[in-house]
């Protein structure tokens, strides 16, 4: 897995309210648009030749699927909040977010944080 790519991707909807709006309402269509861009880019003026997701990376963000990035080891703090959004509990009651969010990780454990 290369890693790299999702937490890229999730810096990016992490940095940019708008784009997770954009996710939440077709997720693949903006999985596939942000790797044949963004998801390219290096520097200005750099790109990769290649895409830098996998196919399990990328069908799990195509599916909003918390427990397969969880596990993946993406990165939790930019992992919760932007799926909160992509679920639909933005503005909700917290208890309900995390016990949903609980329910899809809490079987892999606290992930490991430290710098």
């Amino acid at each position: 897995m290369s890693l790299y790519g999702v937490d890229k991707f999730l810096y990016h909807l992490h940095h940019d309210h708008g784009a997770v709006e954009q996710y939440a309402a077709g997720p693949a269509a903006f999985v596939a648009r942000w790797e044949s861009g963004e998801g390219r880019q290096l520097e200005p003026g750099e790109t990769l030749a290649d895409t830098t997701l996998t196919e399990a990376e990328r069908d799990a963000l195509a599916q909003r699927d918390i427990s397969a990035l969880y596990a993946m080891g993406a990165h939790p703090f930019m992992l919760v909040g932007i799926m909160r959004v992509a679920h639909g509990f933005q503005g909700k009651d917290e208890r309900e977010w995390s016990a949903y969010y609980v329910e899809r990780v809490g079987r892999f454990g606290r992930p490991d944080v430290r710098t």
